[in-house]
């Protein structure tokens, strides 16, 4: 029953803020008063950071211009935030630890995209391992157009689906690679 009326809180904050136009901040902090008051917590899925070349890096020396991740979520999982931070495929950038996704979705604040390449990428949110599979060695796939996104410098969505999950990055550039930071959250009721 909580987990219902949770929902409903969070889906009621969206329609109001779309309708009044309410800042994607007052949304998070509505998030944020939701999973104290109803028992439930925020918890950090992943924070890790890979290389995705160039398709000619891919097709001429090995490289790999697709990455996939399997989405592995708590159970109890009822919805979950996922950033991608496209940089220079040499760049130190890291998030400060103030600024990482769990970070801001556990203090309300606004997880800001950053985008430091001119390199875009294509992120597919893929729902069963024949999907992924056909992604990773380049064979006609389906992928959760809702959830995903083509051409990007960086991106920040929320999901409310669970089960077998993986979230495909590709790069569409075919010269320059570049470094991803992918960070997922979970909000879990306890």
């Amino acid at each position: 029953m909580k987990k219902v009326i949770i929902l409903i809180t969070l889906m009621v904050l969206a329609i109001n803020g779309y309708s009044q136009k309410i800042t994607f901040q007052d949304i998070l902090n509505g998030v944020a008063t939701t999973i104290n008051s109803m028992g439930s917590h925020v918890q950090n899925v992943s924070y890790q950071t890979f290389v995705v070349n160039s398709s000619s890096n891919a097709r001429l020396l090995g490289g790999h211009d697709k990455v996939d991740v399997q989405v592995n979520l708590p159970a109890n999982t009822m919805k979950w935030f996922y950033r991608l931070t496209v940089v220079d495929k040499f760049a130190n950038f890291e998030w400060p630890d103030d600024e990482k996704l769990f970070s801001c979705i556990s203090n309300g604040t606004n997880p800001r995209p950053f985008a430091a390449s001119r390199t875009p990428i294509n992120v597919y949110l893929m729902n069963n391992a024949a999907d992924n599979y056909n992604f990773t060695t380049n064979q006609r796939f389906s992928y959760i157009g809702k959830y995903s996104v083509l051409n990007t410098d960086s991106y920040f969505g929320a999901c409310n689906l669970t089960g077998d999950l993986w979230l495909g990055v590709q790069n569409v550039s075919p010269v320059v690679g570049s470094k991803v930071i992918l960070e997922i959250v979970a909000i879990v009721h306890n």
